[in-house]
């Protein structure tokens, strides 16, 4: 598939990495940290700073997939709908905390049933169909930064998992 994407921090590249480690095209890439233009530059590729940017849009539009792993920008439906499949966001602690900060909410109300899950993206911030959570314990983390760790496993997981099922429709 031709994936263009959102990412940014250790989180963001994991996700890059993922995806061009299972043999898919990144067509197309927003930046939200130097870590992973720096590592995506490393690739050939070019990265954009906002989704604005025409040049990323016109790769959006050759996209079979939009993909975001730690994106800093809400995406209007009107660009959710270049995409062949539209759009798809990770996102940690999905079944409880959407939205921002979700790491800092849950380790707030010490929560340590710690998930990271993936969902289409609508007009409306985290409220598409999952399609895809999986779940660690992150007991003893007591930084967001902890928590993040316990998670990484879980980031290439589900895009293994989500990727696979997306391929199939």
């Amino acid at each position: 598939m031709k994936i263009a994407y959102l990412g940014g921090k250790h989180v963001g590249i994991l996700g890059a990495l993922t995806v061009l480690a299972l043999g898919h095209k990144i067509s197309g890439v927003v930046s939200y940290s130097e870590d992973l233009t720096g590592v995506l530059r490393d690739f050939g590729l070019t990265c954009y700073r906002s989704i604005r940017d025409n040049a990323f849009q016109d790769a959006l539009k050759n996209s079979d997939l939009l993909l975001c792993v730690h994106g800093r920008e809400i995406v209007p439906s009107s660009m959710l709908q270049l995409p062949q499949k539209g759009g798809i966001n990770l996102h940690p602690y999905l079944y409880r905390y959407p939205g921002a900060n979700p790491i800092q909410r849950a380790l707030q109300e010490s929560n340590f049933r710690a998930s990271v899950g993936a969902h289409r993206m609508t007009s409306q911030v985290d409220a598409g169909e999952v399609l895809c959570e999986e779940f660690t314990e992150a007991e003893g983390a007591n930084t967001v930064e902890e928590v993040y760790a316990k998670l990484y496993p879980l980031y290439i997981q589900v895009i293994i998992l989500t990727l696979s099922k997306i391929q199939v429709l």
